[in-house]
């Protein structure tokens, strides 16, 4: 058995002569290594790591799954008394560089020797672009052999069809005329929405026909992927056939960090996650909490193995980041009311002659007051236009949002979610007063790149212009974290519920229209936390965070109440790394503010003491306010200085 196995090799009793450097042969070895690389404490290497962790019994049924390999690297200065810390900054879908993005070369702990910072790449997952370390398609060999003599392989990145490929409208296709159905609206609405350019994905989640032929879209290319030969494991009684797809999941993960601490000879193992980190963070804690040293969970996912649930949570998140945008914008008009009530009169000839000039010279928000009626009154009125041109103009709105807060394009532009509320939030309001005051999105301050290219160069980008197979790793690792399969047509019911609670998040964040059509079947992860063991991890939560809602840190402390929850009034998932400046010309100022820097004081002393803050302590954004950073002056200043919504 794989278990016995691991056990035999000492891993029972925990042998004290391994080390980070010198780790244990048989499952951990660095071919890669300071002296032949330019980066001078960096180590890289394989993870020899069971396929399917301590569930004896597939051997009996003729199914024994063995090893697979995954890429693992540490900054390191090798210090005797350093303490592993595992940097995971989510997705699911970062890689082993993942340390260097947390700032692990400025990270005095580190540079001082008290910790050692490891990154994993994990199960399925492609290595990403900017890698500094490693290329996909240009690995070192695994160096390591199964029981019997067999070469270990990497865990294969998975790449599935597009829902576009000719493979899954041909499937589909066949599967309407066996059931009896009229393929003809599928190919009308598919060679519609081809036609939208960059605004594809949001044209088909714009009604619930549309959405229900994109899952059946989804559903066919996840059957064909389960079908590609280089991702078979056999088959037996108890689980049909098995895929490497079926072992990608979170607690997967969970036991493969296990086996890592256990491969360098460390008693414990400290974890900092952000974004979906946090999910691998609290459920390596709830799986080994004797193991666990520190604990900080920045940026919280909501906690959810159902799929009905995670819907929910995905919307709220967009929806509560533009009320707080909203509320902001809000707040300047009232800023130029005087006692009475009455605009102040210099403001109010200023609004008289030019009402977009005086925003300007006042200092406003472009879409103040009221932005969102203003924005809910356009979508109003674009849904109960007839034709494809009203959706059109609707998904341009919903790709503005989602590429304002995390970026819809390749390359996305300066987003909320990675860079915070300056430059995206000015502009995003400037864009939404271009389209009341013009009907475009040319006005000043505003720079929408999808929408420019689009009427400028007649952009196109058809559904299937994507790579023929690409990497999901969010569908990947939650179609096993998360229960809950559902039809087409009841996925599509589920989208109108979502839309009809949340009409501008249930635009956001529709990976849940992905995850709900796989065909696998699930493991979800274990409960988060305990009420009486010792974890004491730090929680930390962002008022106004596009990827989460900031529940699901308040519901992460609750799993973990012997935790504390540190919470920033900013905006950005999680807390920002930028130093404070007092510079107002510089787009720090706006970002981060001395609250983030004064809560990452307290990580830092949590990190190097173990004293955690008071249960609750709130560090505020500081000096700028988040209207400040709205105001349509600075929109029009980032247009010019080469900023574009993208």
């Amino acid at each position: 058995m794989i278990g016995l196995a691991i056990a035999a090799l000492g891993f029972g009793t925990q042998p004290k002569s391994f080390s980070l450097c010198e780790p244990n042969p048989e499952y951990l070895v660095w071919d890669i290594k300071p002296e032949q690389t330019a980066w001078p404490l960096v180590y890289l290497g394989w993870l020899k790591v069971p396929i399917l962790h301590d569930q004896p019994g597939l051997e009996e049924l003729g199914v024994p799954l063995g090893y697979t390999a995954l890429r693992v690297s540490v900054y390191t200065r090798c210090a005797p008394a350093a303490k592993p810390l595992l940097s995971h900054c989510g997705g699911p879908g970062t890689d082993n560089s993942c340390h260097l993005m947390m700032g692990a070369e400025t990270n005095p702990l580190v540079e001082q020797g008290l910790y050692d910072n490891l990154a994993i790449t994990q199960r399925g997952i492609a290595t990403e672009a900017d890698n500094r370390y490693d290329d996909d398609d240009n690995l070192p060999p695994v160096p390591f052999e199964d029981e019997d003599g067999t070469p270990v392989t990497r865990f294969p990145t998975i790449k599935c069809l597009s829902p576009g490929s000719d493979y899954t409208l041909n499937a589909v296709k066949a599967a309407f005329t066996v059931a009896g159905r009229d393929f003809k609206p599928v190919v009308d609405a598919l060679t519609e929405a081809g036609s939208k350019g960059a605004f594809v994905k949001h044209y088909l989640s714009l009604k619930p026909e549309l959405v229900e032929i994109l899952a059946h879209l989804n559903q066919a290319a996840a059957h064909e992927c389960r079908t590609v030969p280089e991702y078979q494991l056999g088959k037996n009684v108890a689980r049909g056939r098995m895929v490497y797809q079926d072992f990608a999941g979170t607690t997967d993960l969970a036991h493969d960090l296990d086996l890592l601490r256990r491969a360098i000879g460390a008693t414990h193992l400290s974890i900092w996650g952000i974004s979906y980190g946090t999910e691998v963070g609290g459920v390596y804690a709830s799986i080994f909490p004797n193991q666990v040293d520190k604990l900080i969970l920045d940026g919280n996912v909501p906690i959810s193995e159902d799929i009905y649930g995670y819907a929910r949570v995905q919307a709220l998140s967009f929806e509560e980041t533009w009320s707080g945008l909203a509320a902001a914008c809000d707040s300047d008009f009232f800023s130029v009311v005087g006692p009475t009530g009455e605009i102040e009169p210099s403001a109010a000839q200023m609004f008289a002659e030019n009402s977009l000039g005086a925003k300007e010279q006042l200092g406003l928000c472009a879409a103040t007051p009221y932005p969102t009626e203003k924005l809910v009154d356009i979508l109003q009125q674009l849904e109960e236009s007839p034709g494809t041109d009203a959706l059109l103009e609707q998904a341009k709105f919903f790709t503005l949002l989602d590429a304002a807060f995390q970026g819809a394009s390749p390359v996305p532009g300066p987003t909320i979610m990675s860079k915070g509320i300056y430059p995206a939030g000015s502009m995003l309001m400037a864009c939404i007063q271009s389209y009341v005051d013009r009907r475009d999105f040319k006005g000043p301050g505003c720079c929408f790149k999808q929408a420019n290219a689009a009427d400028e160069e007649g952009e196109e980008r058809r559904l299937d212009e994507e790579e023929e197979r690409d990497n999901k790793p969010v569908t990947l690792v939650r179609a096993v974290d998360i229960k809950g399969r559902l039809s087409p047509p009841a996925l599509a019911r589920l989208w109108e519920e979502m839309k009809r609670l949340h009409p501008l998040g249930a635009m956001g964040d529709t990976n849940y229209h992905d995850i709900a059509v796989q065909p696998n079947l699930p493991r979800p992860t274990p409960p988060k936390g305990r009420s009486f063991d010792h974890l004491t991890p730090l929680i930390i939560g962002q008022f106004g965070d596009p990827a989460t809602v900031y529940s699901g840190a308040q519901m992460m402390q609750r799993m973990f109440p012997n935790g504390v929850l540190l919470s920033w009034q900013g905006y950005k998932h999680g807390l920002p790394t930028d130093p404070f400046t007092d510079d107002p010309n510089k787009d720090e100022y706006y970002n981060a503010g001395m609250g983030a820097q004064e809560c990452y004081g307290k990580v830092g002393a949590y990190l190097e003491t173990g004293v955690l803050p008071k249960n609750g302590d709130v560090c505020p954004i500081n000096g700028p306010t988040a209207g400040g950073a709205l105001n349509l002056s600075m929109a029009i200043g980032a247009v010019d200085d080469g900023y574009c919504i993208a």
